[in-house]
């Protein structure tokens, strides 16, 4: 019997190429694109690791739109990204050729329904598994992103979100939030 990779397997073929291919590329090279993909749409849930924003409009002290972060990133400005650059999820859906970065959903920018379908990010700094954590930080809970994810499903429309969901591509990340 053929082995058939599961989505799974094939998702994390994916990350781990994209990771190779960010870590081999020089600062002010553009990063190779594949040929297009079937994954249509990436949608980010996590925390810190992914979160392109979404905690701008937040009442959280964990928030990254304020210097240093933001210095390599394009136009040199804080985004929210609690990196220098760009995160793994902008470099994912760079690499897959849906679009340059991956937005984040609670940014209050997003009202084309089409660009959203192609994917977003509904990570939160400082979320984790347990929502006891994110309810702690005043951040969004793990409950509240998958909440904003059928939201925007329904925005999308029943026939689009079908298509996107049975092709797109689930990124989740966390790590570990210890509390002393």
């Amino acid at each position: 019997m053929a082995h058939v990779p599961t989505l799974a397997a094939s998702i994390l073929a994916v990350l781990a190429a994209v990771h190779l291919i960010v870590t081999a590329t020089a600062d002010d090279a553009p990063l190779p694109r594949v040929k297009k993909s079937d994954i249509p749409a990436v949608f980010a849930f996590g925390d810190s690791t992914l979160d392109t924003g979404n905690n701008n409009i937040l009442n959280t002290a964990v928030r990254a739109d304020h210097a240093p972060y933001g210095r390599e990133f394009p136009g040199g400005a804080p985004t929210g990204r609690f990196s220098d650059g760009k995160l793994l999820g902008d470099y994912l859906v760079e690499v897959l050729g849906i679009k340059d970065l991956l937005p984040p959903y609670r940014s209050g920018e997003l009202t084309d329904a089409a660009e959203a379908a192609t994917g977003v990010c509904f990570a939160s700094a400082g979320s984790g598994l347990d929502d006891a954590t994110a309810t702690n930080a005043r951040v969004a809970t793990f409950a509240s992103q998958l909440g904003d994810f059928r939201e925007l499903l329904g925005r999308i429309g029943a026939q689009k979100a079908g298509k996107v969901v049975a092709g797109g591509s689930v990124t989740h990340a966390t790590t570990p939030n210890l509390a002393v």
